[in-house]
Protein backbone atom coordinates (compact mmCIF):
# COMPACT_ATOMS: atom_id res chain seq x y z
CA UNK A 1 0.00 0.00 0.00
CA UNK A 2 1.62 3.79 -0.70
CA UNK A 3 0.06 6.62 0.50
CA UNK A 4 1.24 10.05 -1.31
CA UNK A 5 1.01 13.37 0.22
CA UNK A 6 2.07 16.62 -0.60
CA UNK A 7 3.36 19.78 1.28
CA UNK A 8 4.47 22.81 -0.44
CA UNK A 9 7.89 21.66 -0.53
CA UNK A 10 7.77 18.35 0.54
CA UNK A 11 6.45 14.65 -0.35
CA UNK A 12 5.95 12.41 2.06
CA UNK A 13 5.59 8.71 0.95
CA UNK A 14 3.95 6.09 3.14
CA UNK A 15 5.15 2.44 1.88
CA UNK A 16 4.63 -0.26 4.05
CA UNK A 17 4.33 1.94 7.05
CA UNK A 18 8.30 3.43 6.33
CA UNK A 19 8.38 7.00 5.78
CA UNK A 20 10.65 8.26 3.07
CA UNK A 21 11.10 12.31 2.19
CA UNK A 22 11.88 13.57 -1.09
CA UNK A 23 12.45 17.41 -1.49
CA UNK A 24 10.47 18.81 -4.61
CA UNK A 25 12.66 21.33 -6.82
CA UNK A 26 10.11 24.08 -6.98
CA UNK A 27 12.89 26.23 -9.69
CA UNK A 28 10.93 27.37 -12.50
CA UNK A 29 13.24 26.27 -15.92
CA UNK A 30 14.21 27.64 -18.81
CA UNK A 31 14.15 25.08 -22.04
CA UNK A 32 16.63 25.80 -24.75
CA UNK A 33 19.33 23.89 -26.43
CA UNK A 34 17.11 20.56 -26.21
CA UNK A 35 17.08 20.60 -21.91
CA UNK A 36 15.52 22.40 -19.26
CA UNK A 37 18.42 24.33 -17.96
CA UNK A 38 17.88 26.18 -13.82
CA UNK A 39 18.17 29.64 -14.28
CA UNK A 40 21.13 31.76 -12.69
CA UNK A 41 19.10 33.37 -10.18
CA UNK A 42 16.13 31.63 -8.38
CA UNK A 43 13.73 34.76 -9.29
CA UNK A 44 10.38 34.10 -10.79
CA UNK A 45 7.29 36.49 -11.97
CA UNK A 46 3.56 35.74 -12.01
CA UNK A 47 1.50 35.89 -15.32
CA UNK A 48 -1.77 37.14 -14.51
CA UNK A 49 -5.08 37.55 -16.28
CA UNK A 50 -6.54 40.58 -17.32
CA UNK A 51 -8.85 40.68 -14.27
CA UNK A 52 -5.82 40.75 -12.08
CA UNK A 53 -5.63 36.56 -11.26
CA UNK A 54 -2.05 34.92 -11.43
CA UNK A 55 -2.49 32.32 -14.18
CA UNK A 56 1.53 31.25 -14.38
CA UNK A 57 4.52 31.48 -12.96
CA UNK A 58 7.98 32.07 -15.20
CA UNK A 59 11.33 32.20 -14.34
CA UNK A 60 12.85 35.53 -14.81
CA UNK A 61 16.04 35.67 -16.57
CA UNK A 62 18.88 37.64 -15.61
CA UNK A 63 22.17 38.81 -18.35
CA UNK A 64 23.28 35.28 -17.92
CA UNK A 65 20.47 33.53 -19.00
CA UNK A 66 19.86 35.16 -21.85
CA UNK A 67 23.32 34.64 -23.23
CA UNK A 68 23.22 30.99 -22.58
CA UNK A 69 20.03 31.16 -24.74
CA UNK A 70 21.27 33.08 -27.59
CA UNK A 71 24.35 31.30 -27.79
CA UNK A 72 22.82 27.87 -28.27
CA UNK A 73 20.05 30.08 -31.08
CA UNK A 74 23.28 30.77 -32.87
CA UNK A 75 24.90 27.36 -33.11
CA UNK A 76 21.66 26.24 -34.03
CA UNK A 77 21.22 28.52 -36.69
CA UNK A 78 22.64 27.68 -40.33
CA UNK A 79 25.30 29.79 -42.06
Amino acid sequence: MVIHITTSSVSILFFNYKVLLCRIDHTYKFYYGGAQKRPDAPYMMAIKSAEGKVIAHVGEGNRKDVRNAVEVAHKAAPG
